[in-house]
């Protein structure tokens, strides 16, 4: 991604390409990651992506799946296993034992 913002939009190809997965791939994916994820809706009217909303969405989920260190005000250390619990469900790691 460029340093300087984007103004154009970009085509479902070119959000695949952001996303650095195939354009299949998010075409079977688009459906749960609007809904579970929040990811952005193209532009009405013209059915192309706004890149700095892409790039928006993306910068969320990588702070959500960054560890972060138990601040003061943070959870205790015995609430990280429930987060992490809680975090795996969301992404469909369900059963999975560490």
């Amino acid at each position: 991604m460029s340093s300087e913002p984007r103004r154009r939009p970009i085509p479902l190809s070119g959000v695949a390409e952001e996303l650095g997965r195939s354009l299949g791939w998010l075409h079977r994916h688009i459906r749960e990651l609007r809904e579970k994820h929040g990811f952005p809706r193209p532009l009405p009217g013209i059915g192309l992506y706004d890149p700095l909303a892409i790039d928006a969405w993306i910068a969320r989920q990588r702070a959500e799946a960054a560890p972060q260190s138990p601040a003061a005000d943070g959870p205790a250390a015995d609430d990280w296993g429930a987060i992490l619990d809680r975090r795996a469900k969301q992404i469909g790691a369900k059963g999975v034992r560490i």
